[in-house]
């Protein structure tokens, strides 16, 4: 029997497709000369997907395919809006002058997967489009050829990485032996019975939720992160910290919260251990680096272990599936403007160096204070967005009402100090005046646009959250 598939709700998906078609085929017959608008051509693409996903969520167009194994449906869309949003703004940080067309290709290919794996609510539908948003990352992260730290970086993130696919994959395989099908419904239905509290079960469940949790470096299996960044160009790393990082968060809600819901005994604890780990280890290395952008890793890690907080308590702790999802979107949506606006003034500056900061407001003002804004939010200041986003957090916690959930929020809580302490000093650097200083080019104007949009969102959803608020409220799965 022909699957049914709605051609209107994955629109976005087709868009992305015909992009990544069109970039691929004129790269390769375009004149040398003109191939700069391969970026155009490609920020137009994702305008067009960014503008579908819009008006399916505007008009409520949900649907359910190939027998609910692919959905569309309000976490979807509002996820997709999010990482398309977040793509479009790594390309306006640029993209390097040689090998336009392949990088292009990549970004976007991985944001197909992106795309895709938050709609998969099938076992091998979801693994496939989660490799496809993961495997051009290890290419990216070498790109920058006679760079050994970045054929460093991108070797540790590929071996690493194949390692936690096959760790992924040994617990998919457990999984479908236990409950005989690969649809997230039906292995909920299986693990929430006495079948799945089998040894078999647990040890499919944890293998399975360790291999994702690789993907977006929650400790211990964080090691390739810092380097991978500090390799990597930075608008790579951008996307990285960003748009790879909140799809595979969002991923992980998905799977824990769809197809094992009657689990959370089994995984819960073990993420509660992670999350503590992730958010204390990310902030205590943080003290120490001198390199800006590894200084940013290891604030994304960080970041991380807030991020899991709420489903953790979801999973076995008093929370609700409902209050996870709505504190998750709304603190990576303000996670995700706040930390673009931090990679794109260090595109701007031009330098990785926390020193190269010193003496950055006599330069440029409008850079100096662009920085301030998201490192102060990054440590959750008022009236910036990051404050809501840590707000968020600790209502999903303290909502939960558990012993655990609890604690939880007491360790957000001093790690938020402790983060505010690095965050600090960077922006100590950039207000310290110096006598040691050299002018600075002026960034392109798409650069420009990339800072602008992204501080400004910092902004709006701290004054104004109830803007992310009521976006917030309709993250929901389709019953």
């Amino acid at each position: 029997m022909t699957p049914h598939l709605d051609a209107v709700v994955l629109l976005p998906e087709i868009v992305v497709t015909s992009t990544i078609a069109v970039v691929f085929v004129l790269d390769l017959f375009a004149p040398k000369r003109q191939r700069g608008l391969l970026t155009s051509v490609s920020g137009v693409g994702v305008l067009v997907a960014l503008a579908s996903v819009v008006v399916l969520y505007c008009t409520s167009r949900h649907a359910s395919m190939v027998g609910g194994s692919y959905v569309v449906d309000d976490f979807a869309l509002l996820a997709k809006a999010l990482l398309v949003a977040s793509t479009f703004v790594v390309l306006l940080m640029g993209s390097p002058k040689e090998w336009r067309g392949e990088y292009l290709v990549l970004i976007l290919s991985s944001l197909l997967g992106a795309v895709m794996v938050v709609s998969s609510r099938e076992l091998v539908t979801f693994i496939v489009a989660f490799e496809l948003l993961a495997i051009p990352g290890y290419l990216l992260t070498g790109w920058r050829k006679r760079s050994t730290a970045g054929h460093e970086g991108a070797l540790k993130f590929y071996l690493l990485g194949m390692i936690a696919t096959a760790i992924m994959l040994y617990g998919a395989s457990l999984v479908f032996g236990v409950a005989g099908a690969t649809k997230f419904e039906t292995i909920a239905a299986v693990f929430s019975s006495p079948d799945g509290n089998s040894m078999l079960a647990v040890v499919g469940v944890l293998f399975v939720l360790a291999g994702m949790a690789y993907k977006f470096s929650a400790v211990p299996l964080h090691f390739w992160a810092p380097d991978a960044y500090q390799g990597a160009p930075v608008p790579v790393a951008a996307y990285l910290s960003v748009v790879s990082k909140v799809a595979g968060l969002f991923a992980f809600a998905e799977f824990a919260l769809v197809a094992l819901p009657g689990a959370g005994h089994i995984w819960a604890p073990m993420l509660a251990v992670m999350a503590v780990a992730t958010m204390t280890v990310g902030n205590v290395v943080a003290l120490r680096q001198t390199d800006f952008v590894r200084l940013l890793a290891y604030s994304s890690i960080a970041q991380t272990g807030y991020a899991l907080v709420p489903i953790v308590v979801a999973g076995s702790y008093g929370g609700t599936k409902d209050l996870a999802l709505e504190s998750l979107f709304e603190f990576l949506a303000i996670y995700a403007a706040m930390n673009l606006a931090a990679f794109s003034v260090v595109i701007a500056v031009g330098s990785t160096s926390i020193v190269s900061l010193r003496g950055l407001f006599q330069t440029r003002p409008a850079q100096a204070v662009a920085l301030t804004v998201a490192l102060l939010s990054l440590a959750g200041i008022p009236p910036l967005g990051g404050w809501f986003a840590k707000l968020v957090i600790f209502r999903s916690g303290i909502e939960a009402g558990s012993t655990v959930a609890t604690v939880l929020v007491v360790i957000v809580a001093v790690n938020t100090a402790i983060g505010l302490y690095y965050y600090a000093n960077v922006i100590a650097q950039m207000w310290r005046p110096s006598e040691d200083l050299q002018p600075l080019p002026r960034p392109p104007l798409y650069v420009f646009i990339a800072l602008a949009s992204t501080v400004a969102a910092t902004l709006v959803m701290g004054v104004l959250p109830g803007l992310i608020t009521h976006l917030g409220e309709m993250m929901r799965f389709a019953s």
